[in-house]
């Protein structure tokens, strides 16, 4: 098997279990890509548009605004579907909490898993749809975003206020 690439981040068990629903969403999201192009993309193209992103949001950390756009539509495409997700999942969690509580780092890190899963689920066919099916599977057992967003918002107001004086 392949290694996957960006191996430099970490990502936790403690991570895994306090994002499961996150990178879950963003991976609807990227199903609901694939659905918007017809069902045409495959695991490579997946891979592209998340490597793409990735290399975004790694030159982003380090201030650097990099945008190299994907000759393959079928990447631009899940990429978009990629952006949405995050982009949605931002704003609703902003709407129940009056702020985003997930920084860029943490989205990185929810894309690098996501990678990760899609090297373990490519079974290496060049038109092959297995780890897009994966993702898919984990629609059914979402719960609505406005759910989400709310959850979070009450578990960060739980939390005692961090002030150093």
């Amino acid at each position: 098997m392949e290694q996957a690439p960006n191996r430099d981040i970490a990502i936790s068990q403690q991570f895994l279990e306090e994002y499961q629903v996150p990178m879950a969403l963003i991976g609807t999201a990227l199903v609901d890509g694939a659905m918007k192009l017809g069902g045409k993309p495959t695991d490579y193209d997946a891979r592209e548009a998340l490597e793409s992103l990735i290399q975004t949001l790694r030159a982003a950390g380090s201030g650097l605004l990099v945008e190299s756009p994907l000759v393959n539509p079928y990447a631009a495409g899940l990429r978009k579907g990629l952006e949405d997700g995050i982009a949605q999942f931002r704003a609703l969690e902003a709407k129940a909490t009056g702020r985003t509580l997930t920084d860029d780092e943490t989205v990185l890190r929810m894309v690098v898993f996501l990678q990760r899963l899609e090297f373990a689920n490519n079974n290496g066919r060049r038109y092959s749809r297995a780890y897009l099916g994966f993702l898919n599977g984990f629609r059914m057992e979402l719960p609505p975003m406005e759910a989400l967003a709310a959850e979070m918002a009450a578990e960060s107001a739980s939390e005692e206020p961090r002030i150093i004086l």
